[in-house]
């Protein structure tokens, strides 16, 4: 067995540095931008940015609410609040980012000074990354105030065909290893409904249209691997023969997933979940 050098957030949080400088660059400005028109902000809000990383969704925010309104920006990854810091400081934006637990924030200073609660949190592209999504979106839904909205999403199963077979294959390898996310939440949007509407919200949850397509070939099965390898549950983990098997498993499954013509699909899809605060 593979003895896990890491911690589950030390993990995510070098994943996300190592892809700061380039984050902007792909699907996730569009989600970033749906979001923020989701979320209906007005003029004075008080927003609540988790996983925030390069300020997609908090520097925008941050020009709908204005000078009378607030946005705490919160995140793991120092590289990726680098790049959020120097667009804010850009257009002189006073955005306050802030390196933190996303699912744990009663010990954060500058949330706990919301006193009435904030007017919308939100949690986008990163919520499966989290040990435990459930608890994590009821101590959320603790923080908004009343008429609040919390807007939070998962990834759909065709998002993620590559890393979810990746990570079955990391399982396999070793039992023990820690997944980078809970299968359950990419499946099926259950999940996400049940833990909204349970943490006392009024939830409404719906798939978006894709944000990308593309497809790979089976023979492309050797570069996917080598792609996505860094983000399995085996993370830390150079022994060879460990690797090797890992390839082998993960050919082996990515060629099941194929369609009769060879080829692989994945659609960037979500599930979004938008809950409502009354009491």
């Amino acid at each position: 067995m593979v003895k896990m050098q890491h911690t589950h957030q030390a993990s995510v949080a070098q994943i996300y540095d190592a892809r700061s400088e380039q984050y902007d660059n792909a699907f996730h400005a569009h989600i970033a931008a749906d979001f923020v028109e989701w979320a209906n902000l007005r003029t004075g809000d008080s927003v609540l940015d988790l996983a925030a990383g390069t300020g997609l969704v908090a520097v925008p925010a941050a020009r709908k609410v204005g000078p009378g309104g607030r946005v705490v920006a919160v995140d793991i990854s120092d590289g990726m609040m680098d790049v959020g810091r120097r667009k804010a400081a850009k257009e002189g934006l006073a955005v306050e980012f802030v390196n933190h637990d996303i699912a744990d924030l009663g010990s954060l200073a500058l949330v706990a000074e919301e006193t009435r609660g904030f007017d919308v949190i939100t949690c986008c592209s990163a919520l499966v990354l989290l040990k435990n999504p459930t608890e994590a979106i009821k101590h959320w839904a603790s923080l908004l105030a009343v008429g609040g909205r919390l807007l939070v999403d998962t990834p759909c199963q065709i998002a993620m065909v590559a890393s979810f077979l990746l990570d079955e294959v990391a399982r396999d390898v070793d039992p023990k290893a820690a997944p980078i996310y809970d299968p359950a939440w990419i499946v099926s949007q259950r999940p996400l409904q049940e833990a909204c509407e349970s943490s006392g919200l009024t939830t409404r949850v719906f798939q978006t249209d894709a944000y990308e397509q593309g497809s790979y070939s089976v023979d492309d099965g050797p570069k996917v691997f080598e792609r996505y390898y860094d983000k399995s549950g085996l993370i830390g983990s150079s022994v060879p023969d460990v690797k090797e098997k890992c390839k082998q498993l993960f050919l082996k499954a990515f060629g099941n997933a194929a369609a009769p013509s060879g080829v692989v699909r994945e659609e960037v899809r979500l599930h979004v979940a938008i809950g409502v605060k009354h009491i």
